[in-house]
C-alpha cells in the first residue's frame, strides 16, 4: 500500500554482488545486465512523477560502471575521517548484525549488549594502532576487520601481518560470505594460488611501478607470465582474464585508480607479504 501511495525509500544494496559479467546467462543475456534492466523498469513504474518513492542502489566502485543507470544520479561515498564515525558506523554495524540473528529482541537490550561486548573491546585495537586505524577508515576494510575481529582471531598490529589477514579474507572468505557464490576461478586455482599470484604481482608492481599502476593488458601479461612460471600450460590467456576479473570485481583488490591505470585498490597493499624476491612461494 505504501509503495503504491508513493510513500517508499526501497534501497537495493550491493549491484556489485550480481552474478558474473558475461558469465551468468539468462535468455542469452548475462546477470547482471538482466537485474539492471529490472531495476529501471521497476524506476520507470514506482519512483516517477506523480509517485514520491525513491529507490537507492549501492555498489563498489569496482563493480559498478558508470552510466549503466543513467537516468539516476551518482555519488560515491567518502572515508570515515574520525574515531567518532568509525563508531558510529560499528555501532550501526553491530546492531544490524544483533537484530538479524536475534530479530525479536528489545532494541536497548541489543544497543546495550553491543556497547559493553562488542564496541568496548574492538574500539580500544582501532584506537591504539596506526595500522589498523587507516585501513578502518574504509567501511568495507573495517566490516573486514570486524568479521576478522568477531571470528575471535587478533588483529595484528604490525603492518605486513595486518595487510596480509585483511588480504587472506579477502580472497578466501569475503565474496562467498556476502553471495554464497563460489568463483568458477576457483576450479582451476587454489586460494593459495591465488594468494600467491597477487603476492608476486604486488611485489613486481611495487619494484617496478613507483606509480603503483599499470595499463588493464600490462596486467594480463605479467599474469599469463605469472601463471606459466607456476606450471599452467593451457588457456592462460583466458584464466589471466578470469584472474583480473576476479581480482577486480570479486575481492576488490584491484581498482581502476585513474583512467585506463589499474592498481591496488589500497596503495598500502602494494607491498602485500608472502613472496620473496625470485617470486617463489612460502610455505604454508
Amino acid at each position: 500500500m505504501a509503495l503504491q501511495n508513493g510513500g517508499c525509500i526501497i534501497l537495493l544494496d550491493g549491484l556489485d554482488e550480481v552474478g558474473d559479467i558475461d558469465e551468468t546467462d539468462i535468455r542469452g543475456q548475462a546477470l547482471r545486465n538482466q537485474v539492471l534492466k529490472q531495476v529501471q523498469r521497476f524506476a520507470s513504474r514506482r519512483c516517477t512523477f506523480p509517485s514520491a518513492n525513491r529507490l537507492i542502489i549501492t555498489s563498489r566502485v569496482e563493480g559498478y560502471f558508470r552510466g549503466s543507470l543513467p537516468e539516476f544520479l551518482e555519488a560515491e561515498l567518502c572515508g570515515l575521517d574520525s574515531m567518532a564515525e568509525i563508531e558510529a558506523f560499528l555501532l550501526r554495524w553491530f546492531i544490524a548484525y544483533e537484530l538479524e540473528t536475534e530479530p525479536d529482541i528489545n532494541y536497548n537490550k541489543v544497543l546495550q549488549r553491543v556497547r559493553k561486548n562488542r564496541l568496548d573491546r574492538l574500539v580500544p585495537v582501532i584506537e591504539r594502532w596506526d595500522s589498523i586505524r587507516r585501513l578502518a577508515e574504509n567501511p568495507l576494510l573495517l566490516t573486514i576487520l570486524t568479521i576478522i575481529h568477531e571470528t575471535g582471531k587478533r588483529l595484528p598490529h604490525r603492518r605486513v601481518e595486518l595487510y596480509e589477514t585483511v588480504i587472506k579474507t579477502m580472497i578466501e572468505s569475503w565474496r562467498q560470505a556476502q553471495t554464497d557464490h563460489v568463483s568458477n576461478l576457483y576450479n582451476t586455482l587454489q586460494t593459495n594460488d591465488v594468494y600467491y599470484l597477487m603476492s608476486s604481482l604486488a611485489y613486481w608492481l611495487h619494484e617496478n611501478q613507483p606509480g603503483g599502476t599499470i595499463r588493464e593488458y600490462e596486467w594480463q601479461q605479467k599474469i599469463e607470465e605469472l601463471l606459466a612460471q607456476d606450471g599452467h600450460k593451457d588457456d592462460n590467456d583466458m584464466l589471466a582474464r578470469r584472474f583480473l576479473r576476479h581480482a577486480r570485481e570479486e575481492t576488490g583488490l584491484l581498482t581502476e585508480r585513474s583512467p585506463g591505470q589499474i592498481g591496488f585498490f589500497r596503495s598500502h597493499f602494494g607491498g602485500i607479504p608472502g613472496c620473496s624476491r625470485n617470486g617463489s612461494k612460502r610455505n604454508g
